[in-house]
């Protein structure tokens, strides 16, 4: 019995220690200042996942184009961005994929603006027209058609389309 006690005091001074060794990790990452971006450095903005399709980018190229108390103003080379940026909503890069030139600061567009445009794909998805019967995809009814792009052989793979 004396054994089985030494055993259960060791794993219970080992918990605790753990414990407390986690709970440190933890106050010293929230602790953790965010370095100070300048004006002119490149940055990449995360798009969320409800806003993005399979085939699209998972970020937003920008360049941080002012700062002020409330926070960070960037710019695409499609607009300058709405609303000011907290420095924890965007990440610096090292490579410079973007020049002050390069960037429209004519145009105010919201971040969801700026993200359809830099969409390669349609948005969302890709074009599903489902198009049957013996016109496939002849008429201007056909989704791909109206879009001007060809149909996917994903979803049509074994019919005879004649839009691919």
């Amino acid at each position: 019995m004396c054994h089985t006690e030494l055993v259960i005091e060791k794993e219970c001074a080992n918990a605790s220690e753990s414990m407390v060794k986690q709970a440190n990790c933890m106050l010293s990452r929230s602790n953790r200042v965010l370095e100070k971006v300048d004006i002119g450095c490149n940055v990449v903005i995360p798009i969320p996942v409800v806003d993005r399709g399979k085939g699209d980018p998972r970020n937003i190229m920008a360049i941080v184009n002012g700062k002020s108390e409330n926070g960070y103003r960037l710019a695409t080379k499609h607009g300058i961005l709405l609303g000011s940026y907290s420095r924890n909503q965007f990440k610096p890069t090292d490579s410079l994929f973007l020049s002050p030139s390069a960037v429209s600061i004519e145009n105010l567009i919201y971040f969801r603006q700026a993200v359809k445009l830099s969409f390669i794909c349609d948005g969302q998805g890709f074009l599903k027209c489902g198009c049957s019967g013996k016109n496939r995809c002849e008429q201007k009814r056909c989704a791909c058609r109206k879009a001007g792009q060809l149909c996917n052989s994903r979803y049509q793979s074994n019919l005879s389309c004649k839009n691919k």
